[in-house]
């Protein structure tokens, strides 16, 4: 899905960083970026920080671990905060990729679909009201 901007040629772009999933640089133009949010004196544990995508810095995982689903939980938090709903999305895609990494390296056997029978089971007491 392309999202078409009405930008004139010569209006200034932000770069906002680059995406997890193809590494593509993302630029907005300066009339959608909320200048607040580029300028704002943010601090992470204590030091400070020019915020990227996220406001609240959630701490590096490491993919194949539950850190990674935990970083990604935590990113999903903070998109949601901002009411980013396009990154919130984004968050949800790469905490798949680190459920998925994580089943592979310590539930080697198991897949997403094994957790999704799972998870249709659970859908299905609840919403009978039986477990």
């Amino acid at each position: 899905m392309d999202t078409e901007y009405k930008v004139k040629p010569t209006e200034d772009l932000v770069h906002m960083g680059v995406c997890n999933g193809c590494g593509q640089d993302i630029n907005l133009p300066r009339s959608y970026v909320d200048t607040d949010i580029l300028t704002a004196p943010y601090t992470r544990l204590g030091a400070p920080y020019t915020p990227g995508y996220h406001i609240n810095k959630p701490v590096k995982g490491v993919y194949g671990e539950a850190s990674k689903i935990k970083e990604e939980l935590e990113e999903l938090m903070d998109a949601l905060d901002q009411d980013a709903k396009l990154m919130a999305l984004q968050e949800l895609s790469d905490m798949y990729g680190a459920m998925s990494a994580f089943l592979k390296k310590h539930y080697s056997g198991f897949t997403m679909k094994d957790l999704e029978k799972m998870s249709d089971i659970t859908k299905r007491a609840f919403e009978n009201g039986e477990r």
